[in-house]
């Protein structure tokens, strides 16, 4: 674990989250081209750290760490901030979120909307 990690993890403990775990991890083989032939490598996915405090959730990892809220249609809001920069993980973690699902569903859409009214026509 990466001094990031635990410093980002400190500042979500101790905004009052608490462990839920960790995310599912899979090994994962993929082949190559290489000099030789045909290689395979190997990666490593999920198996990041889990923290939930009320219908909030936060999965920490080594590049980003990411804030969520889940509603009885799932999961949304998603924000992900860098794990390096703990200000922002400070800021997120201790951020208050009182919407019910159906303002926030409501905002989410005005927010996509306007996004969509700022695009130029492809």
């Amino acid at each position: 674990m990466s001094a990031n990690m635990e410093k980002a993890i400190a500042a979500v403990l101790a905004a009052g989250f608490e462990g839920a775990g960790a995310t599912p991890t899979e090994h994962v083989k993929f082949p190559v081209s290489t000099g030789h032939g045909l290689g395979f490598r190997g990666a490593t996915l999920g198996g990041r750290l889990r923290f939930a405090k009320g219908d909030r959730r936060v999965t920490v990892g080594k590049r980003t760490t990411c804030f969520y809220r889940v509603f009885a249609n799932g999961p949304a809001g998603f924000v992900n901030v860098p794990t390096k920069d703990l200000a922002a993980v400070k800021r997120e973690a201790e951020a208050v979120h009182t919407e019910t699902a159906e303002e926030f569903a409501a905002k989410a859409r005005a927010a996509y909307e306007a996004a969509l009214k700022e695009m130029p026509d492809a």
